[in-house]
């Protein structure tokens, strides 16, 4: 998380060219939106007993349990590809580059909405479920099952999109540590449903490079941060997301 402020920051600055990241994590792990209580969001006695560490975004959105699957972000400043395309149309651009690469699997995905299309309310769940408990109108599902989620970090200068794709979902985990309202892991479907064939999540990785740099075209920076950058991640991690004053009650440490 703290990487993937340092990318957004840098785009905001204008310092650093179009650049996806696409990581896993060390361990199960769940990220609560930055509005979201903790305690809403998750079974946190549960969590704490199955050694689940729990983090706060800086973007906003529900809770999501990493656990086999990709995660992405995506971070540009507000340049000519970009300029005057709204919250929706941040989220479409990115959708449909990962579209792509799922498609490209064989993987068959429901339609998105038309691009004036507004997710309507009912579309839009309680702030307690976890974020693949139901689909919203302009995130990549199919069947009506979520299979990617997505929430951004914005500002008129650049934005910061990062999200899960779900290689596998372990009911169990899933039912331990979110609580009750995991049943909404019904709502979620992961790749490897989906695919013929098992994919390896290195794979869907060097899909998704290939389509991002036919989409901007040229290559996006990947992963490459400047000495100035790994400097003020490792701050960040260790002065905010690490921090129980940020992950539990939103209060960050100047760093």
């Amino acid at each position: 998380m703290a990487v993937d402020e340092t990318l957004f920051d840098s785009a905001v600055e204008g310092v650093a060219p179009p650049t996806v990241r696409l990581y896993g994590w060390a361990r199960p792990t769940l990220s609560i939106g930055f509005r979201q209580n903790l305690s809403d969001a998750c079974d946190f006695a549960a969590c704490r007993r199955l050694g689940i560490d729990a983090v706060r975004r800086l973007s906003g959105g529900r809770a999501v349990l990493h656990d086999q699957e990709l995660t992405y972000c995506v971070a540009a400043s507000a340049r000519e590809d970009f300029r005057g395309l709204s919250v929706l149309g941040i989220y479409r651009w990115v959708s449909d580059v990962l579209r792509r690469g799922l498609e490209g699997r064989g993987i068959a995905l429901d339609p998105l909405p038309s691009s004036t299309d507004k997710p309507s309310a009912r579309s839009i769940p309680n702030d307690t479920l976890p974020c693949f408990a139901v689909p919203t109108g302009h995130e990549i599902a199919s069947a009506g099952r979520k299979l990617v989620g997505g929430a951004q970090k914005w500002s008129r200068r650049g934005f910061m999109q990062h999200g899960s794709i779900l290689m596998g979902i372990d009911s169990a985990l899933w039912s331990e540590a979110l609580g009750p309202t995991a049943a909404a892991a019904v709502g979620a479907v992961s790749v490897n449903e989906l695919a013929s064939r098992r994919v390896e999540t290195s794979e869907l990785m060097q899909d998704f490079a290939i389509e991002f740099e036919k989409a901007l075209g040229e290559p996006p920076s990947q992963d490459k941060l400047l000495p100035s950058e790994m400097k003020k991640a490792s701050s960040l991690a260790q002065c905010k997301y690490s921090s129980p004053e940020w992950n539990l009650f939103r209060r960050a440490m100047a760093v």
